[in-house]
């Protein structure tokens, strides 16, 4: 048996009763577990709401190889991010995001303690901000530190941003590229911190333009990313946001 802390990832119903949990662990990374007759018994102390997107738990397992399902057998809430925020615009973010990180742990099948803090810093602080516009955009950016392609901020005077090479470039690249003010408040979000990142003002225009940039790169440097299926809903949140 093994106790960890734990966020809910995704879920899926398996049979009539039982569920299929992704969680990424403290002290494993990505894992999938079985929870049997979760819809079974009145009285079970652990309950389907446990498992709504990037809930964070306190769970003790029986783990088995990653490509195996394992069990849960202990499970408590430590914080629920959408119980908390049932506005529209924060529900949005954290789904939207729960979705990128869907695709982008399944690799992670070890313990990534930095990774595992980054996830839990930033959701608390998500908790306790208002203004929202910049947030999945910081994010995001600062997420390819922990999983291995944060950009090559060497020459960030340069015009050219390579999303594909995660590079400056001096001359106009043939992959796809970032320039001009989308480039100049991509690099300033690269130097910022969380709290600074908020006070930057961008149209609804570059803020999309931005997050779908952000996702290619994520695309180019991540074999088997999915654009999520969210995105529109997000966007459309932006535009009375």
């Amino acid at each position: 048996m093994i106790k960890t802390e734990a966020f809910v990832i995704g879920s899926i119903k398996y049979g009539d009763s039982s569920l299929i949990v992704h969680l990424f662990t403290e002290a494993m990374g990505y894992r999938s577990y079985l929870v049997k007759g979760i819809y079974g018994a009145k009285k079970r102390k652990i309950k389907p709401s446990y498992f709504q997107s990037l809930t964070h738990l306190s769970v003790v397992v029986s783990d088995k190889q990653p490509d195996r399902l394992g069990y849960i057998r202990e499970c408590t809430i430590l914080d629920s991010a959408l119980q908390k925020n049932p506005d529209v615009v924060k529900s949005s973010i954290l789904l939207f995001l729960c979705e990128v990180l869907a695709s982008v742990l399944k690799e992670e099948n070890n313990q990534n303690t930095a990774l595992f803090a980054y996830l839990k810093t930033t959701l608390r602080w998500l908790e306790n901000i208002n203004h929202l516009g910049n947030f999945h955009l910081k994010f995001l950016i600062d997420l390819t530190k922990f999983i291995g392609f944060y950009p090559n901020t060497h020459e960030m005077e340069l015009p050219y941003f390579n999303l594909q090479t995660g590079c400056y470039s001096g001359s106009q690249p043939h992959e796809p590229f970032i320039k001009g003010n989308a480039l100049l408040h991509f690099n300033n979000l690269l130097g910022m911190n969380f709290d600074d990142s908020l006070k930057v003002r961008l149209s609804k225009i570059l803020r999309n333009d931005l997050l779908d940039s952000i996702l290619m790169y994520f695309a180019f440097h991540l074999q088997g990313f999915n654009q999520p299926k969210s995105l529109e809903v997000l966007h459309e949140v932006f535009e009375v946001y």
